[in-house]
């Protein structure tokens, strides 16, 4: 589950970032940067705060789905504790 959430917002968040047609993009192509550097200058800061957003939704929803879990089916744990 943690994984699908993570992808998901790194998705999104790359499809949003232009590193092509982007202002920055264009401001550090004119000032002769190419291929890798505008990899590593624009589009990787763009998109970590929302790889770090997925990070941290799945990591909720893991601890969620653990908590059901152990309520569920086992005798003793967290789950069993909060019953």
């Amino acid at each position: 589950m943690l994984d699908l959430t993570v992808i998901n917002q790194t998705l999104q968040a790359s499809s949003l970032c232009s590193p092509a047609g982007g202002p920055a993009s264009r401001k550090l192509h004119t000032l002769g940067a190419r291929g890798w550097a505008l990899l590593w200058k624009v589009a990787i800061p763009a998109v970590l705060p929302s790889i770090f957003v997925g990070l941290f939704m799945g990591l909720g929803l893991s601890f969620a789905t653990l908590i059901v879990a152990e309520m569920l089916g086992v005798k003793a744990g967290q789950g069993w504790y909060v019953q």
